[in-house]
């Protein structure tokens, strides 16, 4: 059997291309973060406020505020570039594809890009405020039920890596919230099916309300209660959907 060089060659040009675009583009985003990066630390870090709500950071390393700064640089240059080498790649899969499967992978890579939005959102808008409105309740001047006094210099890097850290666990969370989603919706009109995952759902939404609130237990029983009356609200809508095709 003959093998054409030529026309494994061209994808090999393709795929050489489209790793260049978007290895230039990481590299491009990242030299632009660099350049900005003071008022992307200004604008990430506003949240953290010490008790004369005035923020401020402290560093112990003289090289700290370079590391941090090429940290914070790399966050934001790396979901750039994933963003990026997925539409590459399904670009590159398209012309390979059925129809029915390009309408699939671009629903998919929609709903990607829709829930890194509205996790980065709730992250920024919700659980950073809400988790250092927690812990800095541990910061209080002397009084009669705590006689010393507690106070927050929040080291730069330490903190960065806390951000970073509690921003990819909302994301990766996100993500996987919303495979459960399309997971119930291709099992939706199996009722035993619906019956036996309901546990394994609850039980899920226990331990994603766990890993991204505070550690207390009013905080993870609000996002759980939360979490499953989403949940029995889409089971609802989409039976009730299905009812009425099948009908």
């Amino acid at each position: 059997m003959k093998i054409n060089v030529n026309y494994y060659y061209k994808y090999y040009l393709e795929v050489k291309h489209r790793l260049f675009l978007t290895t230039f583009c990481w590299s491009f985003t990242a030299g632009v973060c660099y350049y900005y990066k003071n008022y992307l630390l200004f604008t990430i870090m506003s949240n953290i406020k010490t008790l004369n709500n005035t923020p401020y950071f402290i560093f112990t390393d003289i090289s700290e505020i370079f590391y941090s700064y090429i940290n914070l640089v790399f966050f934001i240059a790396n979901q750039i570039g994933l963003i990026i080498l997925l539409y590459h790649i399904l670009i590159f899969l398209t012309f390979g594809l059925y129809e029915l499967e390009l309408l699939t992978f671009k629903m998919l890579f929609k709903t990607f890009l829709t829930t890194w939005l509205l996790s980065s959102i709730l992250f920024y808008k919700f659980l950073i405020p809400f988790s250092l409105e927690f812990f800095l309740t541990f910061q209080q001047n002397e009084t009669i039920g705590q006689p010393i006094s507690l106070f927050f210099e929040a080291k730069l890097f330490d903190f960065l890596s806390y951000f970073i850290k509690f921003y990819n666990i909302c994301f990766f969370s996100c993500q996987f919230l919303t495979f459960i989603l399309f997971f119930l919706n291709k099992i939706i009109n199996k009722k035993k099916h619906i019956k036996f995952f309901r546990k394994i759902f609850y039980l899920i939404f226990l331990i994603f309300s766990t890993i991204v609130t505070p550690p207390d237990v009013f905080s993870q029983l609000l996002i759980t209660f939360y979490l499953i009356l989403i949940y029995e609200i889409t089971i609802f809508f989409s039976c009730l959907k299905f009812n009425l095709v099948t009908n």
